[in-house]
């Protein structure tokens, strides 16, 4: 990953409202606008963790791979999800942002995830 990180400029995205992904847990999401800077970047990533990454997703996958950043992951029921998107529908969630680092989040048996490796980009 700092090799990626080492060939990378800082560069910007922007987010687009509000995105569900539904099921037995449903997620809350803002979708992040796709961009061909965010995709090369996210196939190097699944290209690197290919051969050392066991038990990849394939939500994660490039071809479809949804980039965003979750709100609500294990706690909507059907009980509350009415009154969370009745106050964050009003919202906006049209934001530009900078993407200046590259993170290795890793999640231990019976954990929240850790932060276990932090990249800046090259400037």
């Amino acid at each position: 990953m700092i090799d990626i990180a080492n060939e990378t400029k800082p560069f910007n995205i922007n987010t687009a409202g509000l995105g569900i992904f539904t099921g037995d847990y449903p997620v809350l999401f803002i979708p992040l606008v796709k961009t061909d800077k965010l995709i090369t970047m996210h196939k190097k990533v699944w290209e690197l963790f290919k051969s050392v990454g066991d038990g990849r997703s394939n939500y994660y996958h490039p071809g479809s791979w949804v980039p965003h950043i979750s709100l609500a992951h294990t706690d909507l029921n059907k009980e509350n999800i009415g009154n969370v998107m009745k106050y964050l529908t009003f919202e906006n969630f049209n934001w530009e942002i900078t993407v200046d680092n590259i993170a290795f989040i890793y999640k231990p048996t019976d954990s929240i995830g850790r932060l276990k490796y932090n990249f800046k980009f090259n400037k």
